[in-house]
């Protein structure tokens, strides 16, 4: 009977300690509806390869569609990427990517300045970040290329010699969110 009583006691234990476990740390507890961050990508997100050393792991993507934005592009540190840029009248073919809170900051710090994270609504009806021009942002894309290469090429290259490995974008990649 002690026995038993002791085994319960343990098992009661270790549940409070996985009750008690941050909303991020449950992922290696094998938690439910830990990744509850949905991301709207429609560059290199959407890359496993990328995936793998941006957030640590692969996740599957569904696909959606940004109305009221069209790819732009934006260069950085002398590569090319998309960003998404308010037009009224386009949309963006994309997925949606679930990340937990940590994967999110992880994220955040891959896409850079240059990118402004925002809350969107999707054509499917569903809502997901989004990393996009800045806003008040009147520019023209072509604008944004040439002051944005002008302004962040030192920074870019900078910060990527100082970024952990996995937090570098693929070599050759020529796209991103």
């Amino acid at each position: 009977m002690r026995v038993v009583l002791i085994v319960f006691l343990l098992l009661l234990a270790q549940i409070g300690e996985v009750q008690a476990a941050s909303h991020d740390d449950a992922a290696q507890w094998g938690g439910k509806d830990v990744y509850t961050e949905p991301i709207f990508s429609y560059g290199t997100l959407l890359d496993p390869d990328v995936q793998k050393r941006v957030i640590g792991r692969t996740t599957p993507s569904s696909p959606d569609v940004l109305e009221g934005y069209r790819k732009g592009e934006i260069t950085l540190g002398g590569t090319t990427y998309y960003i998404a840029v308010p037009d009224p009248d386009q949309s963006i073919e994309g997925g949606v990517i679930r990340v937990n809170r940590r994967e999110l900051r992880r994220v955040d710090r891959y896409e850079g300045r240059s990118y402004e994270r925002a809350r969107v609504s999707l054509k499917s009806g569903g809502e997901a970040w989004v990393y996009r021009q800045p806003q008040g942002s009147a520019q023209t894309p072509a604008q944004t290329t040439a002051q944005t290469t002008a302004q962040t090429t030192a920074q870019t290259t900078a910060q990527t010699e100082q970024a952990p490995r996995s937090l570098q974008p693929p070599p050759g990649a020529e796209t991103a969110d």
